[in-house]
């Protein structure tokens, strides 16, 4: 009785998400872009990509399918606050984030999934007090 396996003939590198080694660092109020691509470039417009926090209830944070974002079950504390994108980003692997009016309770540890193949990343977002407004001169 022998092995039944596949191999990759075509020499293409398997694809994976890429996100960010180091944490990304926002103030309170920012607009943060939380990195998420698909290496190598592939077209992603049609597939379902959803973007969780795990610690949350629900995880939600932003999901798109059917080439469309979905509210439905998305946390509500990130309702109006993300986007992906322009599809032509989309049709290139692009897949970050934008997180608008940074709140501290933002701060903590963010997936990044991907459909077909089902891929996933995790990237981790510090949020720092709004610094203060200096005085005006005199």
């Amino acid at each position: 009785m022998g092995c039944l396996y596949t191999a990759r003939t075509d020499n293409t590198p398997e694809p994976r998400l890429i996100g960010s080694d180091a944490p990304k660092v926002a103030r309170v109020g920012d607009v943060v872009i939380l990195p998420c691509r698909i290496e190598p470039p592939a077209d992603v417009s049609s597939k379902t990509v959803e973007w969780q926090r795990p610690d949350l209830e629900p995880p939600t944070v932003y999901l798109r399918q059917d080439g469309r974002e979905k509210t439905t079950y998305q946390n509500h504390r990130y309702k109006h606050r993300t986007h992906l994108f322009t599809s032509e980003e989309l049709r290139q692997g692009n897949i970050a984030l934008k997180l608008f009016k940074v709140e501290l309770k933002d701060q903590g540890e963010y997936k990044c999934w991907l459909s077909d193949p089902d891929l996933s990343t995790l990237v981790r977002l510090r949020v720092a007090e709004k610094s203060p407004t200096p005085p005006p001169p005199e």
